[in-house]
C-alpha cells in the first residue's frame, strides 16, 4: 500500500471532526472560575450532611483545578465540575439571607413526617374465609438432616 492509498480514506475525516466539534460546542457551557471569586465547593467528607461548602478561590492549580481557602482557613483542591459560583458576597450583613437561603439548596432537605391525631375510623370487618390461614404458595421440600451431624446429640 503506498501512502496515497491512506490519504483517500482521510479525505471526509476533517468534515466529520467538524461536525463532531460544532455538535460538542452547541451544548457545552463555558466555566469559567476567576482567583478570589467566591464559591460553594463540593463537601466530600465522610458523613457529613452538608453537601457543599463556601470558599474563595485562592489559586488556580491547572486547567480546570482551582485551590480554595474555607472560612474555617482549610485550603481544599477541586475540579471545577464540583465547583459553583455564588452569585453574592456572603460576607456582607445585607446578603445573609441569600447566603441562607443558597446554603439550603446544597444540604440535604430531612422530613420527619408529622403524626396528626388521627379520628377514628371504623374498622373494616374482614370475610371470615379470608381470615382463615391460606396454604403456602410452594410445596414446602422434605429436609434431610446431613450426614455430618449424625454423630452429635441434637435436641
Amino acid at each position: 500500500m503506498s501512502r496515497f492509498s491512506f490519504s483517500k480514506y482521510r479525505e471526509g475525516s476533517s468534515e466529520r471532526q467538524q461536525k463532531q466539534k460544532h455538535y460538542h460546542d452547541k451544548k457545552s457551557v463555558n466555566r469559567q472560575i476567576n482567583v478570589g471569586q467566591g464559591v460553594f465547593a463540593r463537601n466530600f467528607a465522610i458523613g457529613s450532611k452538608i453537601k457543599c461548602i463556601q470558599g474563595e478561590v485562592i489559586k488556580q492549580s491547572g486547567p480546570l483545578s482551582f485551590h480554595i481557602k474555607l472560612p474555617d482557613g482549610h485550603v481544599i483542591r477541586r475540579h471545577i465540575d464540583h465547583i459553583r459560583v455564588r452569585n453574592f458576597d456572603c460576607t456582607n450583613n445585607e446578603n445573609e439571607e441569600k447566603c441562607d437561603n443558597d446554603s439550603e439548596l446544597f444540604e440535604p432537605e430531612i422530613t420527619i413526617p408529622i403524626s396528626t391525631p388521627s379520628t377514628e375510623q371504623p374498622q373494616i370487618e374482614k370475610p371470615s374465609n379470608m381470615t382463615e390461614q391460606m396454604e403456602p404458595r410452594y410445596p414446602k421440600r422434605i429436609r434431610k438432616e446431613p450426614s455430618h451431624f449424625k454423630d452429635f446429640v441434637l435436641n
